[in-house]
């Protein structure tokens, strides 16, 4: 599985994708960050999404986002919110640094994709509220989504 998180500036980026692939690793699952595939600025792009699953041969693409952070009124048409299609096209928004602070609440939605189908075939979303700091927030969120990913039987040993 490849873990792609968009949430945050880099640091919070790599981190996100570091304890969630921590956290299968620890359930006996498999799971590799974007950014040791793709290097330090990981942008995400088809074609380097593409490059990446071939480089490696994986078989899921875990994508992590913030609940709205993706907009329409960027590109028109093109879907967003549960619609979101992470192979049909490329969401320039989501690249660019989006702060993970210490908020009331924040959401985050959780897709997981086949490599091989290029469709979605799981999605939760995921509320935290009133953490302390945003290391505390990526890591509850990583261990919920892992959790959740072997719960469910989407990723096997």
């Amino acid at each position: 599985m490849l873990v792609i998180s968009v949430a945050g500036d880099f640091q919070s980026r790599s981190l996100f994708e570091r304890q969630v692939a921590s956290a299968m690793a620890d359930r006996q699952g498999k799971a590799t960050a974007y950014y040791t595939v793709i290097g330090r600025r990981p942008y995400l792009t088809r074609n380097a999404l593409d490059a990446a699953i071939k480089s490696r041969r994986f078989d899921a693409i875990l994508l992590v986002r913030e609940k709205g952070q993706e907009r329409e009124e960027l590109a028109p048409g093109r879907p967003v919110g549960r619609a979101f299609d992470l192979f049909g096209y490329d969401y320039a928004e989501l690249n660019s640094g989006n702060s993970i602070e210490q908020s009331a609440a924040i959401t985050f939605i959780a897709e997981l994709y086949s490599a091989a189908e290029r469709k979605k075939i799981w999605s939760i979303e995921s509320l935290s509220f009133d953490k302390t700091s945003a290391t505390d927030l990526i890591n509850e969120q990583a261990a919920t989504i892992a959790r959740q990913i072997i719960e469910d039987r989407l990723l096997l040993p």
